[in-house]
């Protein structure tokens, strides 16, 4: 019988990582910014708190679960075969919806950065040549799928970590902070961007 390669404790924590700043971080902070207001720092700190305690929380089950699975697996091992099921259905339909999300908007930002008009069929097909490119990449195994992960992971917290940095920097040069002001942007329609 074949031995399934696992991926490392901080492998999996990059991974858990990358899901959250892939889905949460680059596809809408116009949408938080909308809710929240001038309150989205305090959104984004809790946020990353959650994240933090999943992050550690996934990498620690998956040294007591020989098999491959993430929250199936563990579920299973911990609460039994009904509830693991449960969870498996559960994260089958929400990451589909969820990878489908993703999926398209890295197509339609991948449109746009070469200028491509994003309609249907460039998107339809775009989102093909996507899918054939993980759908590769997955079946070259969990040390290839591992090392892109990681990258894609160490890239994504890099680009974060410059905008950061950058934002901070801008302030502190220039001493001025036009955040209390979110409340008074107002759209092209001149509507209010952020509710009262």
């Amino acid at each position: 019988m074949k031995k399934y390669e696992k991926m490392g404790y901080w492998s999996i924590v990059l991974l858990t990582i990358n899901s959250i700043i892939g889905s949460g971080i680059f596809i809408s902070p116009t949408d938080v910014v909308k809710q929240a207001g001038t309150l989205t720092p305090i959104v984004y700190l809790c946020a990353a708190i959650f994240a933090s305690v999943l992050a550690i929380s996934f990498a620690s089950a998956s040294k007591y679960v020989v098999k491959g699975g993430a929250a199936y697996a563990y579920t299973k091992a911990a609460f039994g075969e009904k509830t693991g099921f449960y969870i498996g259905i559960t994260r089958f339909v929400s990451a589909s919806i969820a990878w489908g999300v993703m999926a398209t908007a890295v197509v339609r930002t991948s449109l746009n950065i070469f200028k491509i008009e994003p309609t249907n069929s460039a998107i339809t097909i775009g989102f093909l040549i996507l899918m054939l490119i993980l759908l590769f990449i997955n079946m070259w195994g969990t040390r290839i799928l591992t090392v892109i992960s990681n990258l894609s992971t160490i890239g994504k917290l890099l680009a974060l970590s410059i905008t950061i940095i950058a934002g901070i920097v801008i302030v502190l040069k220039t001493g001025e902070n036009h955040f209390s002001e979110i409340a008074t942007v107002t759209g092209s329609d001149g509507s209010l961007v952020v509710p009262p």
